[in-house]
């Protein structure tokens, strides 16, 4: 009699979410800038490839979306990295210096 365990192959994203899994998240906000702008970006998994989406404004605004689609999550999580260590370089050129705000 063995003691091992049968092997149950679990899917790495359960079926029961049809709209997708946010892997990672990030919240960014320059309080310097005169209309207090932030910037947040989501990690995303749908549909078999990998979503990074930007959501970028001031206030309570949103003035700008966008979406970048990747095949691995290395290649996205990568680029994720990316833009956050762009925006938040303290030697940026940019007048909108960020800060990440950690949830």
């Amino acid at each position: 009699m063995s003691n091992k365990k049968p092997s149950i192959k679990t899917p790495k994203f359960p079926q029961r979410d049809l709209f997708g899994y946010i892997l990672k998240s990030s919240y960014l906000y320059s309080p310097d800038s005169p209309k207090k702008a932030f910037y947040t970006l989501s990690l995303e998994f749908e549909f078999n490839q990998y979503v990074i989406r930007k959501k970028s404004g001031f206030g309570d605004k949103i003035l700008d979306r966008r979406e970048w689609t990747y095949q691995t999550l290395h290649e996205a999580e990568k680029s994720f990295n990316n833009r956050i260590k762009q925006k938040t370089r303290p030697d940026r050129k940019s007048p909108r210096h960020y800060i990440e705000i950690k949830s």
